[in-house]
């Protein structure tokens, strides 16, 4: 799993396509998955990978697959939430975001800007 919301980080920062759009949002998400915490904060554009944090935004929690699949963008994080395998503390706004990020960016299949290539 560690490795998984690594890539996603690296994907999130190397995708030309949704940072632009952005550079005003912040958040910063918890996940909970087999007894270990994970934290991702966006911040200027840019995506990291914190140790801990006081603050959260937006805390999801369930099993490492339903998990995966929601971070892989292969489930909505609402139809997650409504048939109850992830558990979702956040803003409408905030899984909203969420979402269409996570939805937008595949882990396995980075974007590839073509005014950069």
């Amino acid at each position: 799993m560690q490795q998984m919301f690594e890539q996603l980080v690296n994907n999130l920062n190397t995708n030309h396509v949704i940072k632009p759009l952005l550079r005003r949002e912040a958040f910063i998400l918890e996940l909970v998955c087999e007894g270990k915490t994970f934290y991702l904060e966006l911040r200027n554009g840019v995506f990291s990978v914190l140790t801990t944090t006081e603050e959260k935004n937006i805390c999801l929690k369930g099993e490492r697959e339903v998990l995966q699949d929601v971070l892989h963008g292969k489930v909505l994080l609402r139809h997650a939430k409504k048939k109850r395998t992830v558990e979702v503390h956040s803003s409408l706004r905030k899984l909203l975001l969420l979402e269409s990020i996570l939805h937008l960016v595949n882990v396995n299949e980075p974007a590839v800007c073509k005014q950069c290539s």
